[in-house]
């Protein structure tokens, strides 16, 4: 049939008709059709081809209403919305028209065992949709092609595999792969989790992800501006040498979300760079990172100062280079965090507000930590942990550490608490704010009082020169507590014989 589009709504017409496709039928349509609530079409692995013309820059404006399968916009669904939709076993072969599928604004959707090919726009996009069920999709070249003159701030607007934002909630993706190897196009997203909300609606949260394979976009899982999002078993790759848009080159990006986006047993893959953390709230649980470039960060950071990136059992193997999380928070339990070269470091902080990071039962190869830039108050939590590296703190951060085994050199000029087997070098500052093992380090008796304004010393308080040469005491015991108390030295070093 030269275009099936007349026969498709006339069968829809009357809602008591019930629609049966042949297995395997060939549907050839060059107008989008548009579907209404109380439908449940199995297409019985039938293919609908699309025979129109290809979206194409003159269409931008309008791309979002150029759907195969399209629903009624609804003014941003709040009149009119659609229920129970239900579409599966079809395959969409769009040829490069804007959309393989427009479901918005319906309560109770499903969408299963479906294939798009070749829609520019999006293969699939969700908007304002409640209680949703996405499973066993492939989306195949859904992303724009590089010789339509879309411009690279329009492809940041759309140009994404799958898309669930504008409202969406309670969403389950299972078992979807998407790919966009073919060097020819360039998209923005392989699946993206977006925000936005109809006047007086909630943003789009409750949204899951499992089983998903995605590769070949500018980042292949994109949160921004959600609620909570769960991904799980999962494997996300970026490659340079697919990706055309070459806008945040990244595996992933969590970027000013709502609540936190969590990964459980995922795989991040990339040439270039493993994550957008700028104003993340992100989570990773038994999540495997490998990064291939040495040259590149493994952070790409922009002006928000509200990052919270946690890691859980995980693995992160790189190159080499620097990390550059800076605005951001991180915490490390149970990790393994490797370098192929020596040299690499976790460099991180803010302009002005603090940021930690924590380390704990956790294993660096090769791999240093530095706060040079960071603001007074940035803390660097360190504990039961293995450390092939250095220990930076620049000029303001402060060091706790217990139970650590450093083999690089430690520095700190602020705040210091270590407590543990020494470093292999440690570079302090004498008569400040600092211990070691419960001493406070100094070359002298006080002139004041402690010097963390606690108040007076204390009988019992003990400083200590970890530096002090032959024949210089190396200790001093308080007997009268006080400011600045009164003082015996307790330890002399004597000439070697």
């Amino acid at each position: 049939m030269d275009d099936a589009l007349p026969a498709l709504n006339a069968m829809i017409r009357s809602p008591f008709f019930e629609i049966f496709f042949p297995i395997e039928s060939e549907i050839n349509i060059s107008s989008g059709w548009n579907l209404r609530s109380n439908l449940d079409i199995n297409f019985h692995a039938s293919t609908i081809n699309w025979r129109g013309a290809a979206f194409s820059s003159s269409d931008v404006v309008n791309g979002s209403e150029m759907a195969i399968l399209n629903t009624p916009n609804f003014s941003g669904g709040t009149t009119g919305s659609l229920i129970n939709l239900h579409l599966s076993n079809l395959i969409i072969k769009a040829n490069d028209y804007a959309i393989g599928i427009n479901a918005r604004n319906v309560t109770n959707l499903s969408i299963e065992n479906v294939c798009v090919e070749k829609a520019q726009r999006q293969g699939i996009n969700v908007s304002n949709c409640q209680n949703g069920y996405i499973n066993q999709i492939t989306l195949k070249d859904c992303s724009p092609l590089s010789d339509k003159g879309f411009t690279s701030s329009q492809l940041e607007d759309w140009g994404d595999g799958l898309i669930v934002w504008y409202g969406s909630t309670n969403v389950s993706i299972d078992n979807i792969r998407v790919e966009s190897g073919n060097n020819s196009r360039g998209g923005r997203c392989g699946i993206c989790i977006d925000g936005y909300a109809p006047s007086g609606k909630p943003d789009p949260r409750n949204i899951s992800v499992n089983n998903a394979y995605v590769y070949g976009y500018d980042r292949p899982i994109h949160t921004e501006l959600c609620g909570i999002v769960t991904v799980t078993n999962s494997v996300f790759e970026y490659n340079s040498g697919s990706d055309t848009h070459h806008f945040l080159q990244c595996a992933a990006v969590v970027w000013n979300v709502i609540e936190t986006t969590t990964f459980i047993n995922c795989t991040f893959r990339t040439d270039m760079r493993f994550m957008k953390n700028s104003g993340a709230k992100a989570k990773f649980i038994k999540c495997n990172m490998y990064k291939t470039s040495s040259t590149e960060p493994m952070f790409i950071t922009g002006p928000e100062q509200t990052g919270i990136v946690k890691f859980d059992d995980c693995l992160l193997s790189q190159a080499g280079g620097e990390w550059a999380a800076w605005n951001c928070s991180l915490s490390f339990n149970d990790c393994t965090i490797s370098s192929d070269s020596a040299g690499a470091v976790i460099n991180f902080g803010s302009e002005s507000i603090p940021k930690n990071i924590t380390i704990i039962n956790s294993s660096l190869l090769n791999t240093s930590i530095s706060a040079p830039f960071a603001p007074g108050f940035t803390e660097i939590h360190l504990s039961n942990s293995r450390i092939n590296g250095d220990v930076n703190c620049g000029p303001s951060a402060r060091l706790f550490v217990v139970s650590c085994d450093i083999s690089g050199t430690v520095t700190c000029n602020s705040v210091m608490r270590y407590n543990g087997q020494k470093p292999n070098k440690l570079i302090y500052t004498n008569n400040s704010d600092q211990q070691y093992n419960g001493m406070w380090l100094g070359t002298r008796k006080p002139l004041e009082g402690r010097p963390d304004g606690s108040g007076d010393w204390l009988r019992g308080d003990i400083i200590f020169n970890l530096d002090a040469v032959e024949a210089t005491p190396f200790q001093w015991y308080c007997v009268t507590p006080g400011t600045p108390g009164r003082w015996s030295v307790s330890g002399e070093l004597g000439y070697a014989s």
